[in-house]
């Protein structure tokens, strides 16, 4: 098998852990992520069958964004690790879970900006003010109904999103398969915009009537959207892929 690795390099032990994984898969042909390629002398990614990141739930979404459908898997060397599948002192069990594994697919949502695809998410997108002391006013629009939101901003999540910033700004938890999109506004002025839910098979427009916006892609800010302009989001084709234990 072609195995890439993808590593935060921000931390001298996911680093090792990278050089040790690395020997584990001697019997197969290793890949490196550019970054990583400074500590590993290893050629770049490339059209690989499955890869292994080592890192959080950050390093997780930077992967699924980079690297699209090709099979993850996964390793903690974050704070939390939702989305990993061992930790560290399991990394011995790599070989075998690549012959004997399961593919847990997860939901993403795609985001189009000026008629062009801005990126795809696997926990949410966030649309919020360019200043932290600014409200924003933005309008929701699904199935032809608008809700107007004054606030901090919005996020609209993917079931797997569900229990990451959503939740905490009071929107619901979901099944990781169910086919719906959550909608949740961040601290809203009028308690009329409330969290909600819809199936997928809707598009969510979000539109700007006041101060300039980021739009934030599972937590990268790629785009300011100013008055008068708006996002479209959408099920995306693609899928998230995890390598799990069989």
């Amino acid at each position: 098998m072609k195995i890439g690795i993808m590593s935060r390099t921000d931390k001298t032990e996911a680093v090792e852990v990278s050089r040790s994984v690395a020997s584990l898969l001697k019997d197969h042909d290793v890949y490196v992520d550019a970054p990583l390629q400074e500590y590993l002398n290893k050629p770049p990614i490339t059209d690989v069958d499955a890869i292994v990141v080592i890192g959080g739930d950050g390093t997780i979404l930077r992967a699924c964004s980079q690297y699209g459908e090709t099979p993850l898997l996964t390793v903690n060397m974050g704070t939390y690790g939702f989305l990993c599948e061992i930790t560290p002192e399991e990394i011995d069990t790599i070989p075998s879970i690549l012959d004997n594994h399961y593919v847990d697919e997860r939901k993403k949502l795609s985001v189009t900006y000026d008629d062009r695809l801005i990126g795809t998410v696997l926990n949410e997108v966030v649309v919020r003010s360019t200043s932290p002391i600014k409200m924003d006013h933005l309008a929701v629009t699904v199935d032809e109904e608008t809700q107007e939101v004054y606030g901090d901003g919005i996020i609209v999540a993917t079931p797997t999103g569900s229990t990451a910033y959503s939740l905490s700004a009071g929107g619901s938890i979901v099944h990781e398969k169910a086919e719906v999109i959550i909608i949740t506004p961040i601290c809203p002025l009028f308690r009329e915009a409330f969290p909600y839910i819809v199936p997928d098979t809707f598009e969510v427009v979000v539109s700007n009537r006041g101060k300039d916006s980021y739009v934030i892609i599972d937590g990268q800010p790629v785009v300011t959207f100013q008055e008068g302009e708006h996002i479209v989001i959408s099920a995306a084709t693609q899928r998230a892929r995890f390598m799990r234990r069989a």
